[in-house]
């Protein structure tokens, strides 16, 4: 048994207690057990058994927060830095290039004005296609780095442009639907169920298979649901338990910080079904 001393700092052994025991001092026992309360040979002498479980408990969940937000740190500022490499290399081997071809065909129209105006016209046709498909570019990779149609339009008008681009791009059918969504949606909370749906959109066109998938926005009395669903090739839930994603991650942080929950229910062979779960602040 270890016993520690009223008022002291740290443990120290039973046979020292037993000394304090015939020198009538006040000691203080914390064991595996239940709470208890003794004299000691009718001295005087209080001796509290406490149970250890619960502090040990905490201590270790406390540890392994710790070591979860480490690691998520460390990949957040891995992903951020790859998202940066990304960004960079579309800037510079994509759109400066095709930047630099317009360039180089202007300045071939200005070096011969004397061709037909049918040809020019043609021309400058294929300039204007090739423009508004840069500006395109331009608007979505912006729109990756900061939804702004979220807090100029609304989470629903959004949602709806976010499964249409990633249709169009991804040559898949993304069905939208809504309901009970005419009022406001608060901005944080807007945010967070953006990027969740961006983010799971990204797992089923990078894991899934999936040809097809539906998101869906609903508002209740007192709540805001989404949920992002696939019928692709579905994945063992019970791995994801031990060793989650960063992906995973990211969402469960990003829900957790508006108070919601998120359910990932999937099923192999069976699709993949993302549920966010949010109370709006009133009913908080």
């Amino acid at each position: 048994m270890k016993a520690l001393v009223t008022g002291g700092t740290g443990f120290i052994g039973s046979h020292v207690a037993r000394k304090l025991v015939a020198e009538k001092a006040s000691v203080r026992c914390l064991v595996r057990g239940a709470s208890k309360r003794a004299n000691l040979e009718g001295l005087g002498i209080e001796l509290v058994i406490g149970d250890l479980t619960d502090r040990e408990s905490t201590t270790e969940a406390l540890q392994e927060s710790q070591s979860r937000l480490r690691d998520l740190t460390a990949g957040l500022l891995t992903a951020q830095e790859e998202e940066r490499r990304r960004i960079s290399r579309d800037l510079h081997d994509d759109l400066n290039q095709r930047l630099a071809m317009l360039t180089v065909e202007l300045e071939t129209l200005e070096k011969d004005p004397l061709q037909s105006a049918e040809l020019i016209r043609s021309q400058l046709g294929s300039l204007r296609t090739r423009t508004e498909g840069i500006s395109d570019d331009m608007r979505r990779t912006a729109h990756q780095l900061h939804p702004s149609m979220v807090e100029h339009l609304g989470l629903p008008a959004a949602l709806r442009s976010l499964c249409t681009d990633f249709s169009k791009q991804e040559k898949m059918r993304i069905d939208y639907r809504q309901r009970n969504v005419d009022g406001a949606t608060p901005r944080d909370i807007a945010l967070c169920l953006y990027r969740v749906a961006q983010e799971a959109l990204r797992n089923v066109v990078k894991h899934s298979g999936a040809r097809r998938a539906t998101v869906s926005l609903v508002l209740t009395k007192n709540r805001i649901l989404l949920s992002i669903s696939d019928t692709g090739v579905g994945f063992d839930r019970e791995l994801t338990k031990t060793k989650k994603g960063l992906g995973i991650i990211s969402m469960e942080e990003r829900v957790r910080l508006v108070v919601g929950e998120l359910t990932i229910r999937s099923r192999v062979g069976d699709g993949t079904r993302v549920v966010v779960d949010v109370p709006l602040p009133e009913a908080r």
